[in-house]
């Protein structure tokens, strides 16, 4: 067995026997109630002019509390990783067929050019009817792999799906809690109401 398919088995191998140990693990630890920390970071700088300079906001509001959360949850954590994994772990997998495709294809490709070149009409006819045979002989036999190669992509999709959708459910109650916690006082609001009605008085009394 090559070295790189031994570890790419080993690889898969980690994630599946993961699969009974971590079964707690798909479901994350209770969000607690309090406000996300990011959010009362930046916060805080987004009262400094530092924080204009800071390029804190480069990533989406979803994936900063993803991240906070993947700091707090060891099991959610340990989940992600994998996931992240599977996207090396398909690339080394599907090498050697993409490689192997891809060499065929450009063959097939160089053919049809120098057979283009034939002068001889029904020399080039007999040959490109040939190689056109071949060809298909050719995609006859990896029909099976190619199959197999659109399950994985499809799989890889949905996996791709349940992870945004992960992210979601994830940071909503993170979310929840900053609109809780953070609500805030209208007072000062009215209080600046009130500011303006006096200031606008002022201005009156001056302008009659």
């Amino acid at each position: 067995m090559k070295i790189k398919t031994l570890i790419i088995v080993i690889a898969v191998g980690f994630i599946t026997s993961c699969n009974s140990q971590q079964d707690d693990a798909t479901t994350p630890e209770t969000i607690e109630t309090a406000t996300p920390e990011i959010l009362l970071e930046e916060n805080t700088l987004s009262q400094s002019f530092s924080y204009l300079k800071s390029g804190r906001y480069k990533a989406d509001i979803i994936s900063r509390l993803y991240s906070e959360a993947l700091e707090k949850d060891s099991a959610l954590r340990v989940l992600n990783e994998k996931i992240e994994m599977m996207s090396s772990i398909k690339e080394d997998s599907l090498q050697a067929f993409d490689n192997y495709k891809s060499v065929n294809e450009d063959y097939w490709r160089s053919a049809k050019s120098y057979i283009d070149q034939i002068q001889d009409e029904t020399l080039k006819t007999s040959t490109a009817k040939a190689f056109d045979d071949l060809e298909k002989v050719f995609y006859a036999k990896i029909t099976n792999h190619e199959q197999v190669n659109l399950t994985i992509q499809q799989k890889s999709i949905a996996l791709q799906d349940r992870l945004l959708v992960m992210k979601l459910l994830v940071t909503q109650p993170m979310i929840l809690n900053f609109q809780n916690n953070e609500f805030p006082d209208i007072k000062t609001m009215e209080s600046l109401i009130e500011a303006y009605d006096a200031l606008i008085q002022e201005a009156e009394k001056i302008t009659q």
